[in-house]
């Protein structure tokens, strides 16, 4: 038995596997709809003849553009003969009724409403040039009425996964039993979960479409009408979750196959998003899938599926799958968010301990796994196995020398790195192939451009969004703008901090605090690796004085509590309740309560902020130096469907502002410098975007409100509360995705709202390092509003952002439940209770 993973080429996503073994082949999924030529011409290398192609076996996972592919155009062709398919069933696949009945037949939608709709259910292309989108578009329109024609084509041969009986499964199962072909998943339960949120997610498609005007456009305004629309519609707000995300569905109903025969097997899941479901209720019966995958295993040979996403591959996955010793990944070139940034560092860590083999159809073209001896082994068309490079938008020039040069050594990649403001060095990184390679490196060193024609010009101010920060004298480092602190206990690692911003920053930074009268410092071991090691030694300075704790530096210097807010009564109560799956999160969050616990039974007794370092100096020196809230302008933006807000924000401290509403509302409608003073967010968050706030449309299309370019470049005291999922996580994964082996991925001002207002000057950032809840029935003393209040009236009090947060947070505990008593409304309050938290100096 043989598996080629086929090139896909440049475009982002897809998927083609072909399976010989002797005289008999198995062809699972297509590819892209224009790969017609591309896939024929690898089947005529690798079958050895012209077309037409027998094929005994046809596979298609699931219905999307991206697997479909170009199926319906080799067969209708003739390129293909089918002997037998087994198929994601159509109406499943497209969330219509047994009758056939889709989401969208009673909406008035015009042809070219119905086409955008179609392209909508899609991945996201709108990145793609116009030209490459619009034929996306025209693929997109007509593919469930391609694929329901390539069916109707091969007639009797097909078996519908899903529709037809489980005794057609077994009777394919039988037939290929010399591949040792087992259908391992999903069930029908799974499947129908999963078409019923493809229906609600389709008719709310629709409805987006015709609310926000772009039903009629011409075909020629297609491409800008979905480009909108999908910077738009980026979620269902399900619930009263202020969280976005396009929904998975589809991705789940993949069909998910072991192979096995001649002494190995393999698994091949299509787009199955086993880490990560993101369909709502989902979760149980993705864990019983997964356990049936790993009853079915071990396998020699695993294709990542979803094409490597963070949600189809984290370390509870690996960990399921630690006997595999060699892996492959299927996609396009130009795709930088696939393979995932963050699963490439795993795969990275982990390739070192268990010595995997890692390949994948972008940078190394074809894909062979055989056995050969006693061994299963695996090879490639072209480039080096264990190639954990991201991929980068607009700079694939060293994929083009890969993909030119063979299997030639690759070329060595260099970065370098000014350092300093007097231009005298520059710092040159060079990585050299390990294996026999001569490599010259030449450096030229011209001046610059100011240089040129003004000799002895110390040249342009570096850009600070893009540049180290300037490197200042410790004369002009004032904490806290130079005003008296309350006796404070800063919590760092030099070490770790001075690989993070630079030694002489982290200096300076150091010195300040030693400096002050009113403040102490708990400088911790690098051999500290959990925040419940580092509680430990913070505790012994938690002494009566203390009025709180400040955490100096990201999650990779100090970290920070992964914190589970359920106990297991409460968990136990969710999960009876059929509630387990509900939350994005899990109920897990990161929190930094533990370094103001000062008597180690969870709860803390005085209040903590954070600085992030965002590896950015400058981000560092804003936020230590930040000027308390003067009262007197105010700013806010809600979600249309989160009227709740309404009633908080006169409690922002100052007079006057407007507290303007996000259904039609977008970043360039904000006036520039208007978003200072006591600001507040009422809207969605993303984990994966950190860059922008959304709210709704009243059709519920997601709509982007807030976005960084409306964060002015100067909020000196400035105070932000935000009620938004993840609208406070400046460090990447969530907590729920972040096992001991994750690589922690910190955020700057350039990739975050909350690192932005740092560096502007804000004296604390208020949010939520997971979902957010908030009320949606009347008369919504429920979920988010409460701690809403409670921190605002604190503010207008007096009380700085750290002591306001802490303040709210023992308001809010009081008079837990807020009105809702059933388990997962219960785990709801209680996360909302501990994940929020403050960033910046906060005093």
């Amino acid at each position: 038995m043989r598996i080629h993973l086929l090139d896909v080429g440049q475009v982002k996503y897809g998927d083609c596997i072909l399976i010989t073994r002797g005289n008999r082949r198995i062809l699972i999924d297509g590819a892209h709809p224009g790969d017609s030529a591309r896939v024929r011409s690898q089947l005529k290398t690798l079958l050895g003849r012209n077309p037409p192609f027998g094929i005994d076996l046809l596979v298609v996972t699931h219905c999307h553009s991206d697997h479909i592919g170009c199926l319906p155009a080799l067969i209708g062709s003739g390129d293909l003969k089918v002997k037998k398919a087994l198929v994601a069933d159509e109406k499943l696949g497209w969330g219509r009724s047994e009758g056939g009945d889709g989401p969208i037949d009673s909406k008035r939608l015009s042809d070219q409403g119905r086409r955008l709709v179609a392209a909508l259910q899609e991945e996201d292309y709108s990145d793609l040039p116009d030209a490459d989108l619009e034929q996306f578009l025209q693929d997109a329109a007509s593919l469930e009425e391609q694929y329901t024609e390539m069916l109707n084509r091969l007639g009797t041969s097909v078996v519908r996964y899903g529709r037809d009986s489980v005794a057609k499964i077994k009777r394919v199962e039988a037939d290929f039993a010399d591949f040792g072909l087992q259908l391992l998943g999903p069930t029908m339960d799974h499947l129908v979960q999963c078409a019923e949120a493809i229906s609600l997610g389709t008719d709310a498609l629709g409805d987006a479409v015709m609310a926000d005007g772009v039903d009629g456009v011409d075909a020629a305004d297609s491409v800008d009408a979905y480009r909108r629309l999908r910077k738009r519609f980026v979620a269902d707000a399900g619930f009263a979750s202020d969280q976005p995300g396009v929904g998975a569905a589809k991705n789940n109903q993949s069909l998910v196959l072991k192979v096995a025969a001649d002494g190995w097997s393999a698994l091949l899941a299509g787009d199955m998003q086993f880490a990560k479901p993101e369909v709502t209720g989902l979760n149980a019966l993705m864990t019983a899938l997964r356990r049936k995958v790993a009853d079915a295993g071990p396998y020699d040979f695993i294709k990542f599926p979803h094409h490597s996403s963070y949600n189809a591959v984290d370390v509870s996955i690996l960990d399921e799958w630690s006997r595999t010793k060699l892996f492959g990944h299927t996609g396009g070139a130009h795709d930088p968010g696939h393979p995932d940034e963050g699963v490439l560092d795993l795969l990275k860590v982990r390739q070192l301990r268990e010595q995997f083999t890692f390949a994948r159809t972008d940078h190394n073209g074809i894909v062979t796994i055989e056995k050969s001896g006693d061994r299963v082994k695996m090879s490639v068309s072209r480039g080096e196995f264990n190639d954990f490079d991201a991929n980068r938008v607009g700079d694939l020039s060293a994929l083009a020398e890969k993909k030119a040069g063979g299997t030639a050594a690759p070329v060595p990649q260099s970065a370098f790195h000014p350092r300093g403001e007097d231009g005298g060095t520059v710092e040159v990184i060079t990585r050299v192939p390990h294996r026999a390679t001569k490599v010259t490196v030449t450096i030229e060193v011209e001046p610059r451009e100011v240089e040129r024609n003004n000799p002895g010009s110390p040249g342009p101010s570096p850009d600070p969004e893009t540049q180290p920060a300037p490197r200042p004298s410790a004369g002009r480092f004032r904490l806290g703008g130079g005003r008296s602190l309350p006796n404070l206990l800063f919590v760092t690692c030099r070490p770790r901090l001075e690989l993070n911003i630079g030694q002489t920053e982290a200096a300076q930074v150091m010195d300040a605090i030693g400096g002050s009268s009113s403040v102490q410092l708990v400088d911790l071991p690098p051999s500290v690796t959990t925040a419940e090691q580092a509680a430990e030694i913070v505790r012994g300075k938690l002494h009566e004085g203390i009025a709180g704790v400040v955490v100096l530096g990201g999650f990779d210097v100090v970290p920070s509590e992964r914190l589970d807010v359920l106990d297991s009564e409460s968990r136990r109560r969710v999960e009876n309740a059929g509630m387990g799956g509900n939350d994005a999160d899990d109920f897990i969050v990161w929190s930094d309560e533990i370094y103001g616990d000062s008597d180690g039974d969870s709860i803390p007794e005085l209040p903590v902020s954070r600085v992030p370092d965002g590896r950015r100096a400058d981000v560092v020196r804003a936020a230590l130096q930040a000027e308390p809230l003067t009262v007197g302008r105010r700013f806010g933006v809600r979600n249309v469907k989160r009227p709740f807000a309404i009633d908080v924000f006169p409690r922002l401290p100052g007079a006057g502002g407007e507290l303007l509403v996000s259904e039609t509302l977008s970043p360039d409608e904000i006036p520039p410098g208007a978003a200072v003073g006591a600001v507040y967010y009422m809207l969605h968050g993303s984990a994966r975007d950190g860059t922008r706030f959304w709210g709704e449309t009243a059709g519920g299309t997601a709509y982007e409100a807030v976005a960084i370019e409306n964060v002015p470049a100067s909020t000196p005291g400035c105070v932000v509360f935000t009620g938004c999922c993840w609208g406070a996580l400046a460090m990447s994964p969530p907590a729920s995705r972040a096992r001991p082996e994750t690589p922690l991925r910190p955020r700057g001002p350039e990739a975050s709202l909350a690192m932005a207002y740092l560096k502007a000057g804000a004296i604390g950032f208020v949010g939520c390092t997971g979902s957010h809840y908030s009320p949606t029935i009347p008369p919504y003393e429920y979920f988010g509003k409460p701690m809403h209040q409670a921190f605002w009236a604190s503010i207008a009090r007096g009380s700085m952002p750290a002591a306001a947060l802490f303040q709210a947070k023992q308001e809010y505990a009081r008079s837990m439940p807020h009105g809702t008593t059933d388990p997962f409304s219960q785990a709801v309050e209680l996360k909302i209770l501990r994940q929020y938290t403050c960033l910046g100096l906060g005093w």
